[in-house]
């Protein structure tokens, strides 16, 4: 959360980051002095040792959620973390569209136009280009009301943020419902399934591309 006028000061660190803006107006980030907005349903991204800053000019809190790859970092040990000299970075520019931002319409574009899978383990979905950032799978799922997913299980770690709509995810013998904002964890090797109560949307970050690039990643059907 950041409070209107609050300003986290400029820092960096080896870590990946992301943020999932659940309700933002005039909230904003710094990425290597480019100031973008941070608006409800945008996803910002911080790739490791960007300088980066987050501000809030609007008269509302604002809240997000985190996700990065620290577990990682921590058994590599390549984990540094340094405060920029000025407090503040300097903003060179100010910019709308950044390879940094997936903005809420253009994710809703793009989700319009996306095809379901065949195979029924998923709804029509897009992948968030993050190049720097190649430790992590960045996706975002569309599921209609009353849609169910194929049950399948993955070596991948999977986390499943809510950024629209109601449904539940049975995870092994757990079922957990869910609604704009839940978050749901998702451990490696667990039958996974999900049902969708109201058009929902779900933002996906897994470590898929580590377990692909090391030939660790395995998946298979269960129905």
């Amino acid at each position: 959360m950041i409070l209107p006028g609050e300003f986290a000061p400029a820092h960096r660190h080896s870590s990946h980051a992301l943020r999932v803006i659940i309700d933002g107006e005039s909230s904003f980030s710094v990425v290597n002095g480019e100031k973008t907005p941070m608006e409800t349903g945008d996803i910002v991204l911080t790739p490791g040792w960007c300088w980066h800053a987050h501000g809030h000019d609007g008269d509302k809190p604002a809240y997000w959620f985190d996700g990065l790859d620290v577990p990682l970092t921590q058994l590599l040990e390549p984990m540094f973390y340094e405060e920029h000299p000025q407090r503040r970075e300097k903003i060179e520019r100010l910019v709308m569209n950044s390879p940094y931002r997936f903005g809420r319409a253009e994710i809703a574009g793009k989700l319009d136009r996306a095809e379901a899978d065949p195979e029924g383990f998923h709804g029509p979905r897009i992948n968030l280009a993050a190049p720097e950032m190649p430790t992590m799978g960045l996706t975002i799922e569309q599921l209609r009301a009353g849609a169910s997913t194929r049950r399948y299980r993955t070596t991948a770690n999977t986390i499943f943020h809510v950024m629209e709509g109601s449904g539940r995810t049975t995870i092994g013998d757990h079922q957990f419902s869910w609604t704009r904002g839940d978050t749901i964890a998702a451990p490696c090797w667990h039958p996974l399934s999900h049902h969708a109560t109201s058009d929902a949307q779900l933002f996906v970050l897994s470590d898929e591309p580590l377990l692909r690039f090391s030939n660790y990643y395995r998946f298979e059907a269960l129905d």
